[in-house]
């Protein structure tokens, strides 16, 4: 039902040094937070330290690296990337209210107005490459990529991506098309006639 819909997406991402950072994550570390533990034990089938009755115990020999789950796969995140672009934002209107050009004042206080008011001036480039600035009404640059829905090779449904949005671009080529795009049935041509069905109405009047 769903094949040649199309719909908009948060852009997929990959932050630098993510991968590396949860990767390293020790037994030892994983203990200090109900989350990580958690996460650990069910990974691994075994209990931290006695955590879990019925189970065995952590040994020391799990390797996260060898893991093939969502926890371990960095390549195409979307909400995570706004919420490393928002902590970034955060800690660039911090230093625009302690720091000066010369020094900073790590023990300064500061009010959340003085911070929004910062918020409103950040322009800056995140190491993968996203531009975060804000518009006179506070609102960030408007990025979708446009997603297709395409049959696979194995008969299932995927999203692929066919193009972006990009509100920052001029204006009339906000759009941009990067492959061929699925219609209903497979097809690559939008049927016109089927457009002048749905589009070449009249007013009528109601009796």
């Amino acid at each position: 039902m769903c094949a040649g819909a199309i719909g908009f997406g948060i852009p997929r991402s990959v932050i630098p040094g993510l991968r590396e950072f949860l990767l390293d994550l020790s037994p030892e570390q994983a203990l200090k937070s109900p989350l990580l533990t958690e996460f650990w034990e069910s990974s691994f089938s075994c209990s931290l330290k006695g955590s879990s009755e019925g189970a065995r115990e952590c040994d020391g020999s799990e390797d996260i690296r060898a893991l093939q789950n969502p926890y371990t796969d960095t390549s195409e995140l979307r909400v995570t990337n706004l919420v490393y672009k928002a902590t970034y934002a955060i800690a660039h209107a911090i230093h625009g209210v302690i720091c000066n050009d010369t020094q900073c004042d790590k023990s300064a206080k500061f009010t959340p107005w003085q911070i929004l008011d910062q918020l409103k001036r950040v322009n800056f480039t995140t190491n993968n490459g996203y531009q975060v600035s804000f518009d006179s009404s506070g609102d960030p640059v408007a990025v979708y990529e446009l997603i297709n829905w395409q049959f696979k090779k194995d008969g299932g449904l995927g999203f692929v991506t066919v193009g972006y949005y990009d509100s920052s671009r001029p204006r009339g080529q906000e759009f941009s098309i990067s492959r061929t795009v699925s219609w209903m049935e497979g097809q690559t041509e939008v049927q016109r006639d089927t457009l002048a069905v749905v589009f070449d109405c009249k007013p009528r009047s109601v009796d």
